[in-house]
């Protein structure tokens, strides 16, 4: 049941991180300073979206196995237009640093415990309840 909130949790983060805004059609262009002419700068470049996931967990916790299936599952979907970069192990720091860093955007997901985003939203004590 964990696992399912969690998991749900994550998609959201990533459906919030890939709603950003779009460029105008104009905004791919350059102008030359010679000529005046335009071209695209985007002409040739295969654009792949890159989402880092961090994690405090331990490579051998399940929660860690599940976001290398999910890494996995991505980037197969995706057709490798979809770049998952894992950082475990607490590298990034821990439940608190990454809860910070997903708020400035440095992580674009992450799992923390309930009790950490409780900080943030007295409401989400309701995960620590027995």
């Amino acid at each position: 049941m964990l696992m399912l909130m969690v998991l749900t949790l994550a998609a959201g983060l990533v459906l919030t991180g890939c709603g950003g805004s779009q460029k105008s059609p104009a905004a791919g262009n350059q102008q030359t300073s010679a000529g005046g002419s335009q071209q695209s700068s985007n002409a040739g470049s295969t654009d792949k979206l890159t989402i880092r996931y961090g994690s405090a967990d331990a490579e051998d916790a399940a929660i860690v196995q599940g976001i290398f299936a999910f890494k996995e599952y991505v980037e197969k979907a995706s057709g490798g237009s979809i770049i998952v970069e894992t950082y475990i192990n607490g590298v990034l720091g821990g439940d608190r640093e990454l809860a910070e860093a997903l708020q400035l955007g440095t992580v674009d997901m992450t799992v923390v415990l309930g009790g950490i985003l409780a900080n943030y939203d007295p409401a989400l004590n309701i995960f620590s309840l027995p």
